[in-house]
């Protein structure tokens, strides 16, 4: 089998991808941690931990590891989340020292790479704590103090350790989540590159098995022995130490408690998504490693959504009922489907009867406490089929092909408290029944291949600095078809230039002006990115002497969904070949000739009777500019206007179709809060552009360069010349983005549409 055609893609350099069995659940509300108290002391100045882990919540603290020595408050040496922070102390009565990241972990559908690397002899005060988040060192804190040179911590001292959690002081402040992977190195201080690597095929950051020596105190668990619940079994150290550690409240046993699951860092499992926000989320609570979801209001209306998104394959997955209330409703809904039990909604409801789109009518038996649904769902068919206790209750629905599609649970009740309706399994633990013959488990070895393995091969940003003189901007990592580029510290106009019309042929899509060629300072598009000179009227614009700038830049490919058509306006309307070979889901036009002509926007979301104009902040309205003809796999249309075909005047036109895993174009609602609305992409986005469609609002452009982690918060307005702003707007994540502003494209009710373009596809995607 080709690597194209294998799920199993091979390493950096050519190792091979280690596989990692289980993983071990941290349910806080079980106070489940792990302890140890070595039997000697040995380096306390420098060593290594080593996690994957998966976040479930935000909580002021989650410990992950900590050496607090019992009963005595003045002693504390922890790494913790604080807050969704990564937070790295040490308290002798007061801080000795303390790192505290600023970007915030709030991702919970895939894995976190973690290492803290501790060597408090380096001369250099900045290297004796050294973090890396998925391979990549961190160098932004929000907190930065670092210990005094040799000076000892808590650790590798005859202290009780404690994994989730600090046992030795007040408030334990327990973790919850999947931990996986755990080393810990005694004696040296290394980096990532010892317990991961790159994936040559797919970009993405995956394990690597540890091969060095681990010290008197190193552990390496792995918590692989689900036979029991001991030292030597769920908590066996597979170094060869013998540094066993202690299990507390956990439970191996088959079923809904079972805290040894297959979710791991190389086969991340779906689970419910914490971070889906309609008006009800906040009426939601999640329990065991967000696999029991509850209501936590009473009589209130309450949904949530899961982490996978299903377009095509065949899936299955359980629930069981944990509740006897009336209308526990479970089953799948769209995307793009927000409102409670609307429109985009098939559910199953506990009193027998189907829930469609809003509408209730007769389908199976009733179901109740310890209930176990089975659902059954053809992603290709469009077909979902439900089983109460392995019995069919028959096809509920049969018309969701060319839909996409995730597992729901919608819930109403008079209840008080947090009352926990439902177990999820979607196969990180056995199932209850045999899956219907065909049908997979939500994980990601099970997820189809994308096309496009690693989108940066077909678009990616580069920031540079301006010279004023000659210099090659490289990094692109291809020969690029088609360059954005935007001054980023000061207000000069955009720059778009493309192999089509020619390098340094240039328009602007904050302005209606006709191209200038300015190949004199664009001077060619070089096979890892351009060339630019410090002559011609673009050199402000691009290269200005110290100035920043980001440029965005794609291939032109029918694999990515990207094509550029050059016509000539005849004043009547017409239709204008392309070579997508599938209908484009957006499209960009402009005239080339005239001085005034607008930048005409279509969007799948909006239909060929509107239009968005790019160099204005108008919302999209009717318009001839599509002829209200949508387009088809080999053609689009023209009104007979002269902004989009004026007779004689030359046309350029980029479109845009989509490729699962690697682009997406969407709409969304927004809902007006901070835990705002959050869109699924099925991918990592490496970029995304937005527009608010029924009122006045600019184009915000965010990408994953300019804002390198969580939130992002720095945006550039494809309508305007103006310098980056910044303002926290959006998370992007493993399987979409998350909007983290109340107003800001996010406002109370509002439409958006929006284009995004992929770093890496969901299936082999880290957590951001």
């Amino acid at each position: 089998m080709s690597i194209l055609g294998s799920n199993m893609l091979a390493g950096a350099a050519g190792r091979a991808r280690h596989e990692i069995e289980r993983s071990l659940r941290f349910n806080a509300n079980d106070s489940a941690h792990l302890t140890r108290t070595p039997s000697s002391a040995s380096n306390s100045t420098t060593f290594t931990w080593s996690a994957w882990v998966k976040t479930n919540r935000s909580d002021s603290h989650e410990t992950l590891f900590s050496a607090t020595p019992s009963g005595d408050g003045t002693l504390q040496y922890d790494f913790i989340l604080e807050n969704d922070q990564l937070y790295v102390y040490g308290i002798e009565t007061f801080f000795v020292y303390q790192k505290k990241l600023s970007r915030v972990f709030r991702d919970r559908s895939a894995w976190y790479h973690l290492v803290v690397a501790f060597d408090t002899t380096d001369s250099t005060a900045e290297d004796r704590i050294k973090i890396y988040v998925n391979g990549e060192r961190q160098t932004d804190f929000a907190t930065n103090s670092n210990p005094s040179a040799s000076r000892t911590t808590g650790f590798n001292k005859t202290n009780e350790h404690s994994i989730g959690a600090r046992t030795g002081y007040s408030g334990a402040q327990y973790f919850d989540g999947y931990q996986a992977e755990i080393n810990f190195i005694d004696g040296s201080q290394l980096g990532p590159e010892s317990f991961g690597q790159t994936d040559l095929e797919t970009g993405a950051w995956i394990p690597r098995q540890y091969s060095g020596s681990y010290g008197t105190n190193g552990f390496y668990l792995k918590f692989a022995d689900s036979s029991g619940v001991t030292a030597t079994t769920l908590g066996k150290d597979s170094s060869g130490n013998g540094n066993n550690w202690t299990p507390n409240n956990f439970s191996v046993t088959a079923g809904a408690g079972n805290d040894s699951l297959f979710d791991t860092p190389t086969n991340n499992f779906c689970t419910a998504n914490v971070l889906y926000a309609p008006s009800s989320f906040s009426l939601m609570d999640f329990a065991n490693g967000n696999l029991d979801v509850g209501q936590a209001a009473t009589n209130k209306n309450c949904s949530i959504t899961a982490t996978f998104p299903m377009s095509t394959g065949k899936w299955y997955w359980e629930v069981t009922n944990k509740g006897s209330q009336n209308f526990r409703c479970i089953g799948i809904q769209t995307v793009e489907a927000t409102a409670w039990r609307g429109t985009g909604t098939v559910l199953y409801r506990s009193d027998g009867q189907k829930f469609i789109d809003g509408t209730n009518s007769l389908y199976g038996a009733s179901y109740t406490t310890n209930d176990v649904l089975g659902f059954a769902y053809d992603a290709d068919a469009g077909s979902l089929t439900v089983y109460k206790n392995n019995t069919s209750q028959g096809v509920i629905f049969s018309s969701g092909a060319g839909k996409t599609y995730l597992p729901c649970v919608h819930d109403d009740n008079a209840g008080s408290g947090v009352t926990y309706f439902h177990n999820l399994n979607f196969g990180q633990r056995a199932f209850a029944y045999t899956p219907p013959a065909g049908f997979q488990a939500l994980n990601a070895k099970n997820l189809p291949t994308p096309t496009i393995h690693d989108g940066t091969k077909y678009f990616n940003t580069v920031l540079y600095t301006g010279n004023g003189s000659t210099q090659t901007i490289s990094g692109v990592g291809f020969q690029p078809d088609w360059t954005w580029i935007k001054q980023r510290d000061g207000a000069e106009n955009h720059f778009l230039t493309d192999s089509v019309r020619g390098a340094g042929i240039h328009l602007r899509t904050d302005q209606a002006s006709a191209e200038n060629d300015d190949s004199a300072t664009f001077t060619a598009f070089t096979s890892d990115g351009f060339s630019l000179t410090g002559s011609g009227p673009a050199e402000p614009q691009i290269n200005d002497n110290t100035e920043s700038f980001v440029s965005w830049n794609w291939k032109k490919s029918v694999d990515a969904g990207f094509d550029i058509v050059t016509d000539v306006g005849t004043g009547v309307a017409k239709t204008v070949s392309h070579n997508l070979g599938v209908a484009p889901k957006m499209i960009i036009r402009k005239s080339r000739t005239s001085s005034s002509g607008h930048w005409y926007v279509y969007h799948y979301e909006e239909g060929a009777s509107k239009a968005g104009i790019f160099q204005l902040t108008n919302a999209f309205a009717t318009q001839t500019a599509w002829n209200s003809t949508e387009p088809t796999s080999s053609v689009f249309s023209v009104g007979s206007n002269v902004d989009e075909n004026k007779l004689n005047d030359n046309y350029i036109t980029y479109l845009f179709a989509e490729v699962e895993g690697y682009s997406k174009f969407g709409s969304y609602t927004g809902n007006g809060s901070t835990d705002g609305t959050f869109v699924t992409t099925n991918f990592q986005p490496a970029f995304v552009l937005v527009k608010r469609t029924d009122s006045v609002d600019s184009w915000q452009i965010h990408d994953t360069s300019r804002a390198s982690y969580n939130p992002s918060d720095k945006y550039l307005l494809a309508d305007s010349a103006g310098a980056e702003g910044t303002i926290t707007t959006v998370d992007f994540l493993s399987n979409g983005f998350k909007l983290r502003n109340s107003s800001n494209l996010n406002n109370s009710g509002g439409s958006f549409v929006y284009m995004a373009f992929a770093e890496t596809p969901f299936k082999y995607a880290n957590a951001r």
